[in-house]
């Protein structure tokens, strides 16, 4: 049996990599320096929330593959610890076995 933390790093993955699409279409049109919408990369996979973020706070929550980037009060203490903490989105880090797979999900790895 696999273990759910395994599961909802694949969960939080997912949002990750719909969010790395966005990402594709938003840059091409000259918004690099504006805020942009992402989705929620929570666990949740109900969860449809929006995050505004720069482009330059994308990169950083992308520079590691265990981060994600969730609405405030998203995180979950028992999966991830939070690293950065705004008002308008937290970037939380898998952590155990979760970390690894969400690490192995990486697309830009």
């Amino acid at each position: 049996m696999e273990p759910p933390d395994h599961r909802l790093a694949r969960n939080e993955a997912l949002f990750r990599a719909v969010n790395e699409t966005v990402l594709t279409l938003e840059l091409p049109n000259g918004h690099e320096g504006s805020m942009h919408d992402f989705f929620c990369e929570c666990a949740d996979v109900e969860c449809t929330i929006r995050v505004k973020l720069t482009h330059s706070e994308y990169e950083t929550a992308r520079s590691e593959g265990r981060r994600f980037i969730v609405a405030c009060g998203h995180q979950r203490n028992d999966i991830e610890r939070v690293v950065l903490e705004n008002d308008r989105f937290l970037l939380v880090e898998k952590t155990g076995g979760g970390g690894d797979e969400a690490a192995k999900l990486d697309p830009r790895k």
